[in-house]
């Protein structure tokens, strides 16, 4: 297992394999439009992932493999298989079986090798895929019909992916009451690494699954949990993320062709500009022309006799005492790692997890998740749902919420206005929580509305679209317009407009909230002290420098304040080198004039 785990060169491929029955044919045209969805969204935020999309139990006219129709092999998303989603018409394809019963285990033998060989071979000049995801869509819960030969080549296939580190998800559609997934159970049971969660799912919970598809989640750190004597491999990855637009790339038009420019970074020698081998290049500390080289063996400490990172649970706590807004930074999802370098990491894992549920505790850890890294102390805290994780969507992950917390450098004293402050009502923190939990759901990632016009220009072209223009009005006018009917955020932001209109307890609770900010803000354009940079930048006039005087408060201005000051005054204050001596010239001239 290597700690240093990079992700950088993630290559994920996705196979959709849809069943084809005589109840399933209903919903083909809406899988297979999630599908065209999700390459427009994919192509904006991971264009390199790879998609293949295969219907079995077809007849032989139409399958170029027993029973199997391609729509599209494996390969990295381009346009062509936009077009081939468009324009494929689920229809008029015929089935191999009416009783998807009496074959379904055979095809799928099939389908499941077809896919194998897709991703052990990809298409020439296509980078391997590192990531494999088998897509499997039926409505049949019989996959091998209580035959134990059908059974037996299932798990031996089943198993051979699993080596290839090939995961498969089932879509089961229930379409019936008595829908059973006691055969998917049996198939899936034999699996340890890539067991898939086996369960009855509706169109409408198909369609969010495949759309969410473009959220590839990475693994953000691989280490070894210890136990006192008990070692469990374990990784973790970012539980709050959303899909980010693709970087740029750089092309240079090489007489009407576009060409991919390549980009590398060099060391060059500050004084010769010549370059440096990078065998040559160490890493030191140093004072002017002295320097110490740094031993990364020595500050790279706590690890584990491999010198891998390590997190060491050092006692536990009742979860009453976790305080989420002490918690500094963004919590991690801890589970057990698919590479595992300690045997029964899982069960080991799993008997942690189940402990700390029932008992209502969480583990208080102290080392390193990254090799580099300073060491820190967190709070590991079960996300099960008996103790309060859940959500409106989909079940909260289950797993170990990987909380940093605060050293003593970590926490800052607040702003001295406001200690000065009278404090507020006691409701006042309530009132921001009760806006929050109302609006909550308003509060989501929306596209760019001028990202998403520009690709819907790129697509319309690609796929020679025919679209509608006003002659007598301007081009820029209906830019605009088509920009507005997609931009998501207007609409929300009007819907939130109208909620809190329309919902009198919603305006009391923006104006308290409001009326509160309000204050404080008032209170520090009133308190606040002037720096030294506005001090020097202030202008003296005669009633700031009369107001002071009669104050007595004439030593709090600057010497360059005085010195402008001075100089306004030519002939009536004499010139002065020092401060003092200017300070005893002004007081001479104010007693004079004041008296």
């Amino acid at each position: 297992m290597s700690s240093d785990f990079d992700e950088k060169d993630l290559h994920q491929g996705i196979i959709f394999a849809l069943h084809l029955t005589p109840t399933l044919r209903g919903h083909v045209a809406r899988i297979m439009s999630c599908v065209g969805g999700l390459i427009r969204d994919l192509a904006k935020t991971q264009p390199n992932t790879g998609l293949g999309c295969f219907i079995f139990n077809c007849s032989r006219k139409d399958a170029s493999v027993d029973g199997i129709l391609p729509v599209f092999e494996l390969q990295d998303i381009s346009i062509d298989q936009l077009q081939t989603v468009e324009q494929f018409d689920g229809d008029s394809v015929e089935m191999l079986e009416e009783n998807p019963e009496i074959n379904y285990g055979e095809q799928l033998a099939r389908m499941l090798q077809v896919a194998r060989d897709n991703f052990v071979a990809p298409p020439r000049f296509t980078k391997p895929y590192t990531v494999r995801r088998i897509f499997l869509f039926s409505d049949c819960d019989r996959p091998f019909n209580g035959n134990t030969s059908r059974k037996i080549t299932l798990w031996n296939i089943l198993n051979d992916l699993s080596l290839e580190k090939i995961n498969i998800t089932p879509f089961l559609l229930a379409n019936k009451p008595d829908f059973d997934l006691s055969e998917y159970q049996t198939i899936f049971e034999t699996l340890d690494q890539f067991r898939p969660a086996v369960e009855k799912l509706d169109i409408d919970q198909v369609e969010d699954k495949i759309l969410r598809t473009k959220e590839l989640r990475r693994t953000s750190f691989r280490c070894t949990m210890a136990l006192r004597d008990i070692k469990i491999s374990v990784q973790g990855c970012p539980l709050f993320k959303e899909p980010r637009l693709q970087s740029p790339y750089r092309f240079f038009d090489d007489n009407g062709t576009y060409r991919y420019v390549e980009s590398q970074s060099v060391k060059l020698d500050t004084a010769t500009g010549a370059k440096v081998d990078d065998d040559h290049v160490v890493s030191t500390i140093g004072f002017n022309d002295q320097h110490a080289m740094l031993n990364r063996d020595l500050i790279a400490k706590p690890f584990d006799n491999e010198n891998k990172p390590v997190l060491q649970i050092v006692g536990f706590r009742k979860i009453e005492y976790y305080v989420h807004h002490y918690a500094i930074g963004t919590p991690a999802l801890v589970t057990p790692s698919d590479l595992e370098q300690y045997t029964h990491s899982r069960r080991s894992f799993s008997a942690l997890y189940q402990t700390l549920a029932a008992k209502r505790k969480m583990a208080l850890a102290w080392g390193s998740t990254r090799k580099n890294q300073a060491p820190a102390s967190y709070y590991l805290v079960p996300t099960a749902a008996s103790l309060g994780y859940t959500t409106g969507i989909e079940p909260y992950p289950e797993g170990l919420a990987l909380i940093p917390l605060p050293f003593k450098d970590d926490i800052r004293c607040l702003p001295g206005y406001l200690l000065q402050m009278e404090p507020s009502a006691p409701i006042f923190p309530n009132q921001i929580e009760d806006l929050v939990t109302e609006i909550i759901d308003i509060c989501k990632p929306l596209p760019n509305p001028q990202v998403e016009w520009y690709f819907k220009v790129l697509e319309d072209h690609l796929l020679q679209r025919e679209v509608d223009y006003d002659p007598q009005v301007p081009l820029e006018i209906q830019k605009q317009q088509m920009i507005n009917s997609q931009d998501q955020l207007k609409k929300k932001c009007m819907e939130l407009r109208n909620r809190l209109k329309d919902s009198k307890k919603l305006s009391l609770l923006v104006a308290a909230v409001r009326a509160e900010l309000n204050r404080v803000d008032n209170f520090q354009q009133l308190n606040i002290q002037p720096t030294r940079e506005d001090k020097k930048a202030m202008l003296l006039t005669d009633d700031i420098v009369l107001k002071a005087y009669k104050l007595g408060q004439m030593n709090d201005f600057t010497a360059d304040q005085l010195k402008v000051y001075v100089n306004s005054k030519a002939n009536l204050i004499p010139k002065a080198k020092t401060k003092k001596e200017m300070l005893e010239n002004i007081t001479d001239y104010l007693d004079r004039t004041v008296g």
